[in-house]
């Protein structure tokens, strides 16, 4: 039986090619019809201007015969016009042979190109020159009283080179007028292949929107459910995104907040009314600090502390909390499944997301009820694959959150995850919601969904990928301010100048020696003069120019033994681009307090921790 994103893929190739053959039929229909405007154009115009010029010849000459018959009998004649009638004549035959220019007509000629023609134009022209030159001498026997009239032997001379040439220029004409109809006849013949090349493609489009219709309303209803689901997909993706570049601009700021304030509290002594004030800023960037966390996770691009763990041990140790948070009027049932798969997660960001959904459950129960917490194995096999098609076949690890509460409208099923959702009143403030939940499971490989009706309370199950590793291993906790040894050498490259100086005063106050670079090269740089001298590189990962892993890599090139410290506010995704994707590097995540950076130095530096500061 074929999926529904089998249809799909099958209808989308099907379909394609009549769209596409329908562009190319378009665009060259266009091309053609502007090729055949141009030619139709060109056609027309140069045998219009051939047939015109011709009959200007004709009619010039007939007058400048005319006039000169008359001067020689006695009649007063004007002859500096039969000059010019023969001069523009002479001219018009010239532009014939060579093309150019008409200027007393403001129209162009086209040179004679067939050479059959050619040589008629060139007999007119020979003709011409010959009539012009008998035309002047009867001119001039008429002025020195020679016998040059009517009947004479120069007149009967005259009358014979006109006859030749008229008839030669004539003939030029009936061709020029062929030549004239034959251009309007392509013309006609091209206007014919246009419309019917319109009319093919008016047919072929009708063809194409009749075969695409008929392919969409055949795949609809297998693809109905999987469409919905894609499109939910890909509008979390989108503003995932937006989320994660909001939360990289900010975190070098709030890192900066935090380490000023720390260095002002590790330099004794401090008066009582400022350390309160400094209490206050670190609790302040602290909160700051965990609405960038929400915002990465929403957007599935923060930096895991993954471990193997199972989800009743996630339950067993945030339960006690979640009792004293749901109240006295809610009761809280949890039903841990034996022998359930281990998952690879984040048990701080799980917590968060159970944390999530039980406040929701509580406030869905106005008037007490019972949230229920379950766990499970589950196995998605191909007949859950195709009901779900965003899923993957697979091993989970499931968790289940359910309540007895109003339920969910089913209008805004669809829309739950997303940001600013909510079931309560306008009035009531709402924010990222369960679009950070559903940020956290879809990081940490899993799949979250919600079955509810209203009036019956709301059920929301999360799956995570079973993991193959027998090793239970928890991520460390920081909590205390490490003691670092004072004759450590550091030097720390960071781009940004506020977060650069505050690291180096915090640095510093921990009884370190600091060297800082602004950039890679001024990294290499300063590494060139110092370098024997240090212990540890600080450095963050994406920087103008050359970045923190490639000034790593020449340095490890020079001194194979160096230890280096990585920093970045940047997303996961990011790291990886840049090869930050091994394990065992080192990485430190901005924002990061005092004591986040005394143990990542004693973790580079392969030290065991030592006792807190006083």
């Amino acid at each position: 039986m074929a999926t529904a994103g089998t249809k799909k893929s099958r209808a989308d190739a099907q379909g394609t090619w009549i769209p596409r053959m329908v562009l190319a039929l378009g665009i060259g229909s266009i091309a053609l019809l502007i090729g055949t405007d141009w030619i139709r154009e060109r056609l027309l115009t140069e045998n219009s201007a051939l047939v015109r010029a011709g009959g200007e010849i004709q009619s010039r000459l007939a007058t400048a015969h005319l006039w000169v018959e008359e001067y020689v009998t006695g009649d007063q004649v004007d002859l500096d016009l039969i000059a010019e009638h023969e001069e523009r004549s002479r001219r018009l035959i010239d532009r014939m042979l060579e093309g150019g220019e008409v200027e007393w007509a403001s129209y162009s000629l086209a040179a004679v190109r067939q050479p059959d023609l050619r040589d008629r134009v060139l007999r007119a022209s020979a003709f011409l020159d010959e009539f012009r030159e008998i035309s002047r001498n009867r001119q001039e026997g008429f002025r020195e009283g020679r016998d040059v009239g009517i009947g004479s032997a120069l007149d009967v001379e005259y009358d014979g080179v006109f006859n030749d040439l008229l008839a030669e220029i004539e003939e030029l004409n009936r061709i020029f007028s062929t030549g004239l109809d034959r251009a309007h006849q392509r013309s006609q013949l091209l206007f014919r292949i246009i419309l019917a090349a319109w009319m093919a493609i008016v047919a072929l489009a009708l063809t194409g929107l009749w075969t695409r219709e008929r392919l969409r309303r055949t795949a609809e209803e297998s693809l109905r459910k999987s469409e919905a689901q894609l499109f939910q997909a890909q509008k979390m993706e989108s503003i995932g995104r937006l989320a994660g570049g909001i939360a990289h601009d900010i975190n070098n700021y709030l890192a900066a907040i935090m380490a000023q304030a720390e260095v002002i509290r590790l330099k004794p002594p401090t008066p009582k009314r400022l350390d309160e004030k400094m209490d206050s800023i670190l609790k302040t960037s602290r909160r700051a600090s965990g609405l960038i966390q929400r915002l990465l996770a929403f957007s599935r691009r923060q930096v895991l502390q993954a471990e193997v763990t199972t989800l009743n041990r996630v339950v067993e140790d945030i339960s006690p909390m979640l009792v004293r948070l749901i109240g006295e009027d809610v009761q809280l049932q949890t039903r841990m499944a034996a022998g359930l798969w281990k998952v690879e997660i984040d048990p701080g960001q799980l917590e968060q997301v159970i944390v999530n959904l039980v406040i929701n459950a509580r406030e869905a129960m106005p008037d007490g009820g019972v949230i229920t917490l379950e766990t499970a194995n589950a196995n998605f096999d191909d007949g859950y694959v195709e009901h779900h098609p965003v899923a993957s076949r697979g091993k989970y690890a499931m968790l289940s959150v359910s309540d007895t509460g109003t339920g969910i409208p089913k209008e805004i099923q669809d829309e739950i995850f997303e940001p600013f959702v909510t079931t309560k009143d306008e009035n009531t403030s709402s924010g990222l919601g369960l679009a950070t939940v559903y940020g956290i499971v879809k990081q940490n490989g899993g799949y979250v969904w919600l079955y509810s009706e209203p009036g019956h309370g709301a059920t929301f199950k999360l799956y995570f990928p079973r993991t193959d590793s027998s090793e239970t291993r928890r991520a460390e906790r920081i909590d205390i301010l490490p003691e670092l040894p004072e004759s450590i050498q550091v030097l720390l490259v960071e781009d940004n100048e506020e977060l650069r100086s505050s690291t180096v005063e915090l640095l510093e106050g921990m009884g370190l020696e600091v060297h800082e670079a602004a950039n890679g090269e001024s990294g290499l740089e300063l590494f060139s003069k110092v370098g024997a001298e240090i212990d540890l590189v600080i450095t963050d990962v994406v920087m103008p120019g050359m970045n923190g892993r490639e000034m790593a890599d020449e340095l490890r090139r020079r001194a194979p033994d160096l230890k280096v410290l990585f920093m970045s506010g940047y997303t996961a995704d990011v790291m990886v681009r840049h090869g930050l994707k091994d394990e065992r590097i080192n990485f430190l995540q901005k924002p990061f307090s005092a004591s986040q950076l005394a143990h990542q130095i004693q973790r580079a530096l392969g030290r065991q921790p030592s006792p807190s500061r006083a």
